[in-house]
């Protein structure tokens, strides 16, 4: 919805500026201050996005890393002498971080588009549903 309502803010203070020929200062002053309101809303709103898909994303990660360390601690003795067993311990050490990067990201941003996408057909359908 912020990607809408700063264009169409826009807009407004474009009609507020040219209204009746002349730049009148009372609908300019009150168009801009909402403008700069939306700005400030939508920026504070996308940081908060971002910063509670990264504490989820973190979440996962650590309750995933404390299942891994479990089961790499019930292997019996023979599997650490294998050769590939540090390998494989890494990596999988390594992939918790890449699920982390795409629970904190990849699912804020496919969430974002979803509901930015739902909410600028809702706004379009309001504005003229014909």
């Amino acid at each position: 919805a912020g990607q809408l309502t700063l264009p169409w803010l826009g807009g407004r203070l474009l009609v507020a500026a040219m209204d009746g020929g002349g730049v009148r200062q009372e609908p300019l002053e009150a168009v801009t201050g909402a403008v700069l309101a939306a700005s400030l809303a939508v920026s504070g709103l996308s940081c908060l996005r971002g910063t509670l898909f990264q504490l989820a994303g973190e979440r996962v990660v650590r309750r995933l890393r404390k299942q891994l360390f479990a089961a790499v601690l019930r292997q019996e003795v023979a599997f650490f002498d294998a050769p590939q067993s540090g390998g494989l311990v890494a990596r999988l050490g390594q992939d918790t971080q890449i699920i982390q990067a795409a629970a904190g990201e990849c699912v804020s941003l496919a969430l974002s588009a979803v509901v930015s996408v739902t909410l600028t057909m809702a706004a379009l359908l309001a504005m003229s549903w014909r």
